[in-house]
């Protein structure tokens, strides 16, 4: 069963640009970054473009707390380190959502690499 709903799920599907926030241990948010992100079944992911030394990913995995915003939708989440799930089924998805753009710009989310930093977005 997944904890976010069915227009939810359908709004990161068919958003491009996810803001992603991470709380700092104070309860603060850091200011948000723009990061791409997917919907695999029921869950959301994301993943660094800069790979472990990524700062926004730095900084979610600190507390595992922040928030998002897309396309109107605000939610407090929890970020939930994935790395090796789903790793093919999440790097087809990044091909088939942002496969319009060029490679160059797609293959740092789905490299080797890349599933290392592979985040689940959890509403909490």
């Amino acid at each position: 069963m997944t904890l976010w709903t069915s227009a939810e799920l359908t709004t990161f599907a068919d958003q491009d640009e996810l803001h992603i926030a991470a709380e700092r241990t104070d309860g603060t948010l850091r200011e948000p970054r723009i990061v791409w992100m997917v919907r695999v079944g029921d869950e959301v992911y994301v993943r660094s473009a800069h790979g472990l030394d990524g700062a926004w990913y730095r900084a979610v995995l600190r507390t595992g707390k922040g928030h998002v915003s897309v396309a109107g939708l605000e939610r407090d989440v929890l970020y939930q380190h994935a790395p090796g799930h789903f790793d093919a089924e999440i790097d087809a998805a990044f091909w088939a959502k942002y496969g319009r753009y060029p490679a160059q710009y797609v293959e740092p989310v789905t490299n080797d690499a890349s599933h290392e930093t592979t985040i689940r977005i959890v509403p909490r």
